[in-house]
């Protein structure tokens, strides 16, 4: 997932957008077990971001065409005087990961 998020943050910078802070999940999230009838587990992590606010937006919604599974449920746009014209925001990045797929379970 490391290897994931460096993408993203790389595919942020050529979006003229700055990954600030990656807040990974807790423990719990990251030691769930996938099994058969659920056979994928989302893994969220929230992740601070800088830019204009078109740049950002441009960013989240090239996400849908990422090459692996992840949405954005939820993020909160943030405006401080001592970074305008840019906004700060908060996503929710959801990763979809399976240890199932590695073995073709699936």
């Amino acid at each position: 997932m490391l290897s994931t998020l460096k993408d993203l943050a790389q595919k942020a910078t050529y979006a003229k957008v700055r990954f600030l802070e990656i807040q990974p999940p807790g423990l719990d999230t990251l030691l769930e077990e996938e099994t058969q009838n659920t056979p994928l587990r989302s893994v969220p992590f929230m992740v601070t971001v800088q830019g204009r606010y078109i740049d950002i937006g441009l960013y989240v919604e090239s996400l849908n065409s990422y090459p692996y599974f992840l949405r954005v449920p939820a993020f909160e746009i943030v405006s401080r005087d001592d970074i305008r014209p840019e906004v700060e925001a908060k996503l929710q990045l959801n990763l979809y990961a399976s240890s199932l797929a590695s073995g073709s379970k699936l």
